[in-house]
């Protein structure tokens, strides 16, 4: 009896399963969704210790987090390659694998907790562009600063870090060249805001608001929850009437506000709004921030409160 003949595709599915093996082990210790592979040039204008630091920290993520040898080799020769495309030498890199595969992978694991566990130190930090002129400068403040024994400095650990200077690209092209800045104000969506969607609901959205007198007040810049040096307007959600104030935080002022104006609060508030909110909207409120004062002093804010006092006449005063 004749044997039927086996089709190419048949004959080749081992083969498939091999390859999709392969593909799947490659692909197990990585997020194929966010990992870009986007590591840093080097020959892009940072310091020396973080160009050098990068392929032994990575070298060592893959120690700490591959435990077959096979698999971490593989994972190794992959990282080589793609440094080895962003210009870092050859040596450096392999000096990085070296001394990664030769640190016990219990030591890499168990140092997230043995930092944590050391007790936290003050630190000041003096922050500089990065320039080998500069970093030279930072290096010696930080050393006279820590041999002069200073009273304010007892107790600190002095650290010296350095930013990144602009590129090319930053110094050519600025935003507020072609397109008209933005204003308005915007929540921040954070989870924990008291003031967004996900809190209290307290803050109106929008680049203006019309108030009960017919007076419209209009955002001067982009603001949202975590804005600071802020002349703002509150408004009772029942009767509409409003308040004008100043803050230096808002998100900490209407904590105050809201507290003040809380029914369940037996404390009568110092502030007439928080009175009226208390009995009217039984403490809940809406706020509109509308200005940015460009300082954060006090006196300033307070100027251009009673400024927008006298324009808008609130009659929760």
């Amino acid at each position: 009896m004749q044997r039927p003949q086996r089709g190419l595709l048949h004959m080749m599915t081992p083969f498939f399963g091999f390859v999709k093996m392969f593909v799947l082990v490659s692909r197990r210790f990585r997020k194929q969704s966010t990992d870009s592979f986007n590591y840093l040039h080097f020959g892009s204008n940072h310091p020396w210790h973080t160009k050098r630091n990068i392929p032994y920290s990575l070298a060592r993520r893959i120690r700490g987090i591959v435990s077959n040898k096979g698999h971490r080799i593989q994972s190794y020769l992959e990282l080589r390659k793609r440094l080895i495309t962003k210009k870092y030498p050859r040596p450096l890199i392999d000096d990085a694998l070296k001394k990664a595969e030769s640190t016990p992978r219990l030591t890499i694991i168990n140092s997230g907790a043995s930092k944590n566990a050391k007790e936290q130190t003050n630190i000041t930090t003096l922050v500089t562009t990065h320039h080998p002129v500069l970093d030279k400068i930072g290096a010696e403040i930080i050393t006279i600063s820590a041999r002069a024994g200073l009273d304010c400095l007892k107790g600190t650990k002095l650290v010296h870090a350095k930013r990144q200077p602009p590129n090319l690209k930053r110094l050519l092209t600025r935003t507020n060249i072609f397109t008209k800045p933005k204003k308005g104000v915007i929540m921040c969506n954070k989870p924990r805001c008291g003031l967004c969607i996900h809190g209290h609901n307290n803050l109106l959205e929008g680049e203006s608001i019309k108030l009960k007198n017919g007076k419209v007040i209009t955002a001067n810049k982009l603001i949202n929850c975590d804005s600071t040096n802020l002349v703002y307007c509150i408004i009772c959600p029942k009767c509409s009437e409003f308040y004008v104030g100043e803050c230096k935080t808002l998100r900490a002022r209407m904590n105050l506000h809201r507290n003040h104006s809380n029914p369940g609060n037996i404390t009568t508030p110092p502030l007439k709004v928080n009175q009226h909110l208390k009995t009217c909207a039984d403490g809940h409120f809406l706020v509109f921030p509308f200005h940015v004062v460009h300082t954060n002093h006090q006196i300033t804010r307070e100027a251009y409160e009673k400024h927008f006092q006298k324009v808008l006449q609130p009659t929760l005063h």
